[in-house]
């Protein structure tokens, strides 16, 4: 059935194109040069009051046609660009009576269209402007769908950016994260490159397991790099991880975690300021993103709950033990007893049966912190490991919402101390035998910063074109 549907609306498609030709209209057009975009031509005469018709130097535009609306006798119609609409008249006075009875009587929704507008005017309230002229640019076989359900709008993404202006700024803004990056690392003199996956013998391209890559530029002279790429993750699809989205690698020489740290959060501000003003960005709780989520949280969360992410300067740093000291009064330690451990773990919620598991007091803090800890940590908060008898920071990990974004740690630059037994026979320690000084290496996961920018509850909603079989 669907097929038939979709022969017929192509076979219209035709005669409507055939029709046109016989009248001397071509439907659809080589070139258009067009002056403004709709949101220039939007910004440039928002002020036009209610009663007022604005006579304007002729502007050529051009958008999609979302609605028609020919009952109140002149020609209404709203039309659709990139990343704004608006809504425009024909009138007969403006425009020669065939040119308006062809608009009248040929043009669809979902019609791609050019237009000359000669002026502005407000009607009811809605800003117009009123056409002079007016061309075809394309014709469109069937309406754009009004309505999409989540598994349409992944599989078929081109007819869920026609038919949703939301859908197209969630792309526009992602480039814009994309963009803001780069200048960001531009400016703290960062390198951009691209580094080779790694290949299997049967052709498969795998993520690399590290910064292996990032770390040949250092041994090589160069001071600072990072590269943007895809996951390709072997984590199975869900809303929060997928293969193609994109992840900030990066590897500075004579810098520390606590740079990267710094860099970090200077990033995601710059990216927040950029794309909301302000450093406070509302978002969804993790329970409430993850559709495995039981139904009793309808209890705990109503449907439009949200969270208020303060992304302002000054981000929380600690450690694992100062959490769970901070959060359940607890003290754990890697040095006490076993079953110490575990008693204080199960008090604090940790499951039985994840505490029979654990061999040693390091295993049970971890569980606490994956289990009762992490889902806690709503405001950005890097969770660091320093070394034992000392303040110096080895490791960290940007936790936001109960989501890791990010992770960094110092890099080894010692070959005899990632070599077996000493000898420098794997390629990482060979290439270290060059010479590399100390260096810290990140990663950040760049859409899962989109999904909290955006307020998306699923990372297939940020991704251009995500995997539809997911």
């Amino acid at each position: 059935m669907q097929q038939n549907t979709q022969d017929t609306n192509e076979n219209l498609l035709m005669l409507r194109a055939q029709k046109l030709r016989t009248q001397g209209v071509e439907p659809y057009a080589a070139h258009f040069q067009y002056s403004h975009s709709l949101i220039e031509l939007y910004e440039a005469h928002d002020d036009v009051q209610e009663d007022e018709v604005r006579d304007i130097e002729a502007a050529c535009v051009w958008g999609r046609v979302m609605a028609i609306d020919d009952r109140a006798g002149d020609l209404t119609l709203v039309i659709e660009g990139q990343d704004a609409r608006l809504q425009l008249a024909a009138v007969p006075r403006r425009m020669p009576l065939p040119l308006l009875n062809l608009l009248r009587s040929s043009v669809y929704r979902g019609d791609s269209l050019g237009f000359e507008v000669g002026a502005m005017c407000r009607r009811d309230g809605v800003l117009t402007g009123l056409i002079d002229d007016w061309s075809f640019l394309a014709l469109a076989n069937l309406p754009i769908p009004r309505d999409m359900d989540a598994a349409r709008q992944r599989s078929e993404r081109h007819l869920y950016w026609a038919s949703s202006l939301d859908a197209r700024e969630k792309l526009l803004k992602r480039g814009a994260i994309l963009a803001q990056t780069r200048q960001v690392m531009h400016a703290a003199r960062l390198l951009e490159v691209a580094t080779p996956y790694p290949v299997h013998s049967a052709g498969a391209l795998t993520p690399p397991t590290d910064h292996h890559s990032l770390r040949l530029t250092l041994v090589g002279g160069i001071e600072q790099v990072y590269e943007i790429r895809a996951s390709l993750q072997a984590h199975p699809i869900d809303w929060l991880n997928h293969p193609q989205a994109l992840l900030l690698n990066g590897c500075m020489a004579l810098k520390t975690p606590q740079d990267a740290m710094g860099l970090l959060e200077t990033l995601v501000i710059r990216l927040a300021q950029h794309l909301h003003v302000v450093s406070r960005v509302p978002w969804q709780p993790n329970e409430r993103m993850r559709p495995s989520s039981p139904g009793e949280l309808d209890s705990a969360f109503d449907e439009d709950t949200t969270l208020e992410i303060d992304l302002s300067p000054g981000w929380a740093r600690r450690t694992i033990p100062q959490l769970i000291r901070d959060i359940l009064a607890l003290d754990l330690a890697e040095t006490m007893p076993l079953e110490a451990a575990r008693e204080g773990a199960a008090a604090a919620g940790v499951r039985a049966v994840d505490l029979a598991e654990c061999r040693s007091a390091e295993a049970v803090i971890q569980a606490v912190y994956q289990q009762v800890i992490l889902p806690t940590l709503i405001q950005p908060t890097f969770v660091v490991t320093t070394t034992p008898g000392s303040e110096r920071i080895e490791r960290f990990e940007l936790v936001i919402n109960g989501i890791l974004f990010a992770s960094g740690c110092r890099e080894e630059n010692d070959p005899a101390c990632i070599a077996p037994n000493g000898v420098p026979r794997n390629g990482a320690a060979r290439a270290l035998m060059l010479g590399m000084p100390p260096a810290t290496s990140f990663t950040l996961h760049l859409d899962r910063v989109g999904m909290l920018l955006l307020s998306a509850a699923d990372i297939r909603d940020v991704i251009a074109f995500p995997d539809p079989a997911a």
